[in-house]
Formats: structure tokens, sequence, C-alpha cells
């Protein structure tokens, strides 16, 4: 016990800092060797003492020193238990797209939003985040399920876990992780968008899942996309791989019927999504107490309607194409088998060839065929069943002939050199 009012009491006391170490670094940028006795023989005048506390921030509007500067590498671990602030990394993404260089300095509207974050970022020290779960009435006996709630905007996706007991009628809500990403530079559809979040969803549960030391009786995934949610339930092989290998994994760890619809007005992840005002960190707020309806009992969670016909466009949009291979048979225009002779069927086929003409000579506008038959029209004819013989019987040998290829080495007509008559 002497040894934690000790440690308390030199916390709280100020810490001494040699202000001429802080030009050490900048020496040795410029490639100045300074002596170690300088060092060493630093007077006492330069020495300051320096509250134990969150370093103050650099207002200064060189983008490119800030994002570098200690102090916010010092915020990193304030973000991690904070996943919710997303201002800073949208900004360096807009800083990225418009090629804006390391040193130069920021201006109009990326500015703005540079000088927003750094007054919402004062306002974490407000943030308390409670390490133990458990209500005042302990966890025996408690029933214990986990609840994880995804979202997705053109801006970001991001993932939040609950954990809901309830003991003795009373239901207490923890705020367990977080997890949030901005959206990849590629651009991708909302749905797709809603899709990562539910994968992240999955594994941010999974890790959870593995790292409490808790029996927790079931676990529910809350997403307002029922676009996903179609995906979910359907079979997810006839969807492009994009959607279907994500399916895939999030249907490893979970279970379809484990998947519920929220009202977007009820889903806190949607806060993590958005480039909004960051103040919104009171500890009594929806991102950290949880949805208003976990408090319920489960007859009064959101129930989804059956009426989805506005997405079913949007799922559409994402089924595999189905390619299906068409065979033209070519028929006679004569039965053969209703002909004895080989000249009354070239009869027969020239008259029809003749009927046929005269009909397409209404559309042409060109005067009809009228008469006897001609020699002509009843070569023509014998051509028409040599052709229609030859397609039918040596397909592949006319194939390589029009391709100007060698017969195949089982073509019944290769010792006899055919070619195509022009």
């Amino acid at each position: 016990m002497e040894q934690r009012i000790e440690a308390k009491r030199l916390a709280m006391e100020k810490l001494q800092i040699d202000e001429g170490m802080e030009n050490l670094v900048e020496d040795l940028d410029n490639r100045v060797e300074v002596p170690i006795d300088e060092f060493e023989s630093s007077n006492q005048e330069n020495v300051q003492r320096w509250l134990i506390s969150t370093p103050q921030l650099d207002k200064s509007e060189d983008i490119g020193a800030e994002v570098c500067d200690p102090v916010l590498d010092h915020m990193s671990s304030t973000n991690a238990r904070l996943d919710k602030l997303l201002s800073r990394r949208i900004l360096i993404q807009e800083i990225w797209i418009q090629k804006i260089e390391w040193r130069d300095q920021i201006t109009g509207v990326l500015l703005e939003m540079w000088k927003k974050w750094v007054t919402e970022l004062k306002k974490i020290t407000e943030v308390r985040v409670p390490r133990c779960f458990a209500p005042a009435t302990g966890l025996a006996g408690a029933k214990l399920t986990l609840h994880t709630f995804c979202d997705a905007s053109e801006q970001a996706f991001a993932a939040v876990v609950y954990l809901r007991i309830e003991h003795t009628g009373e239901v207490t809500v923890a705020f367990v992780a977080a997890r949030a990403r901005v959206a990849p530079l590629k651009a991708l559809s909302i749905p797709r968008l809603e899709l990562q979040a539910a994968v992240m969803a999955s594994r941010l549960a999974s890790s959870v899942r593995e790292q409490i030391d808790l029996s927790v009786d079931s676990s529910h995934y809350w997403s307002d996309s029922r676009t996903v949610l179609c995906w979910i339930r359907d079979d997810s092989r006839k969807y492009q791989q994009f959607v279907s290998h994500r399916i895939g994994e999030i249907l490893e760890s979970t279970e379809v019927d484990q998947w519920h619809w929220v009202p977007t007005g009820d889903n806190p992840a949607d806060e993590a999504t958005r480039n909004v005002d960051d103040s919104n960190f009171s500890p009594m707020g929806r991102w950290y107490q949880g949805p208003s309806f976990l408090k319920l009992q489960k007859c009064s969670w959101p129930v989804e309607k059956s009426n989805v016909s506005s997405n079913i466009r949007t799922d559409q949009l994402e089924l595999k194409k189905e390619f299906v291979h068409l065979a033209t048979v070519k028929s006679a225009i004569v039965d053969a088998s209703r002909h004895s002779t080989w000249i009354k069927l070239i009869r027969v086929t020239a008259w029809v060839q003749r009927y046929v003409s005269n009909f397409q000579s209404k559309f042409r506008g060109t005067p009809k065929t009228q008469g006897e038959l001609t020699g002509e029209a009843l070569m023509n004819a014998q051509l028409y069943w040599w052709r229609l013989v030859q397609e039918t019987h040596f397909p592949e040998d006319l194939k390589a002939l029009k391709n100007q290829s060698q017969l195949p080495s089982n073509s019944k007509l290769k010792s006899l050199s055919p070619y195509l008559d022009a």
C-alpha cells in the first residue's frame, strides 16, 4: 500500500525535462556534431517542470508536421479505445486524393476540417469507458448476450460490440469494443461497403468471444442493410466472387438466424461511419450505452418487415452471369423421306425455293419469277441438298476447311483431299 501511495505522489508531482535535449533531433537532421559534454554541462536554467498529463496540441497549419507529431502518435492509444473518431483518417485520405505534398500547407475546406478535428480531439479526455462489465449485482446467474452492430457509408464502415447483461429482471448494456475503417480509394457501392462492415462485425465479435473470460449465452448481429441480409440468407454460390467470398467468411463464424435488421436510427454503428460532429462522446450517449431497445425485452426489439422489394434490383446486380450455349439446328425446307426419287425431290425443292423468293420479292420491290423451272433453278436445288448433307455429316471437316486448318486425323475425307468450292 505504501508503494502505491508513493507512486501516486510521484505521478502527481511535476516531472523535470531538460529543454536543451529538444534540439537534439534538429541538430541531427542538420548533420551538426554536438559534443556529449555540452548536454552534460547544461545549466539548470534550461530545466523546466511539466505536469504529467495529456499534451497540448500544436495548432500549426503545417499538416505534414502535425501528422508526424509525437503528440498525435501518443493519442493513437486513445483512438484504439475510441475507434469512432474517423475525421483524421478521412482528412488524410482527402489530402492523398488531392495529391498534396507532405510539406505543403493545406487551405480551404481541408484546413477547416483539420481545425475542427483538433478542437474536438480535446474532448477525448472526457471519455471514460469502464473496464468492468459486471453490474453491482454481479454476474452470477445472469444471462449474457453479445450484440454486434455494423454500418457503412461512402466514407467509412464500422462495427461495435455490446454485452447485454440480464439479471433478476434488470438489464445492463456494456460497451465492449469497436472498430472502424475508412472506405477504400477504389469506389465501391453502398451495399458492398455494408457487406464489408458485416465481415468486420463477424471478425470483431469472434475476437471478443475469444478474449473475454465470460460464458456468453447467445450472439446477435444487427445491420440496417436489407440487401446484405438478403445475401446472407440466400445461396452465396450464385453471387459474384466479391459477395460470395465475404458471405462465406461471415457464415464460417455466424449463423443465418443470428442476423437481424435494425432501423438506421437505432444503429449505433451509424455514428462512426459519417464525417459528422465528433462531439457526441458523452458517456451516456448511444455510442457507449448502446441502442435503447437493448434494455427492453426481446419482444420489443425491432422486427423486420417482410417487404424487401425495394432491394431486389440491387440484389440482382450481384448475381453471377449465366451463359447459355445455343445450338441452331438447320432443318430441310422439304421432307426428303416423302419423295421416292432424286429428280422428284429436286423439282419440289426448286418450286419451294421459288415460292420463298417470290414471297421475299414483295418486301424487296423486285419482280416475281414465273414460268417453268429453269436449269439454274434445278442446279440451285441440288446445291442446297449437297450443302445440307455435308453440314450434317461432316461438320468438323467443314469447320477445318473454313479455318484453313488441317482435317481431323480420324476424318473419312482426309484421303480425298477435299476443298471448299467458292
